[in-house]
């Protein structure tokens, strides 16, 4: 949310200074936070219909490892070239919803209005994902009990 407040604050200061129309300028910059913040929501949306219709043709058991590819582009890395941390918790996010989607969780708990919640998340970064690189996310569930499962990816 910063970048979006930092985005609007620019675009104001540039539309007064530069004596372009200022409330066109901050119509502009808030449609493109907009735009930007809500593209992450519509691409897990994606995902799930998309994941809801091609799981039909290769069903999945629920203890079955679930890869999700992945590749770095330029958006997605900092002055170094890797990729960031942020982004990599997102494309996790992602492979969560591919797992949990293809393994028919998400219908058995929309119909008892439940959700999934991350309680803790580990991570170790073995070597640093670099530009253009693909790498491969494989999620599977180690173990269960009454109140949680424990996947690992």
């Amino acid at each position: 949310m910063g970048f979006t407040v930092l985005f609007v604050i620019f675009c104001l200061v540039f539309g007064v200074f530069w004596s372009f129309e200022s409330l066109l300028c901050l119509l502009l910059a808030l449609f493109i936070c907009v735009l930007y913040d809500m593209y992450n929501i519509i691409k897990r949306i994606f995902y799930i219909c998309y994941y809801k219709i091609t799981r039909r043709f290769s069903p999945k058991k629920l203890m079955d490892a679930n890869g999700f590819k992945v590749m770095c582009l330029p958006t997605d890395v900092d002055m170094n070239l890797h990729l960031t941390e942020s982004r990599l918790l997102q494309e996790c996010t992602f492979a969560h919803t591919k797992f949990w989607t293809e393994n028919f969780m998400y219908d058995a708990l929309y119909s008892r209005q439940a959700a999934i919640h991350v309680a803790g998340r580990y991570i170790r970064y073995k070597y640093p994902i670099k530009l253009f690189e693909s790498f491969e996310i494989i999620s599977h569930v180690i173990s269960w009990d009454e109140t949680a499962f424990y996947v690992s990816q």
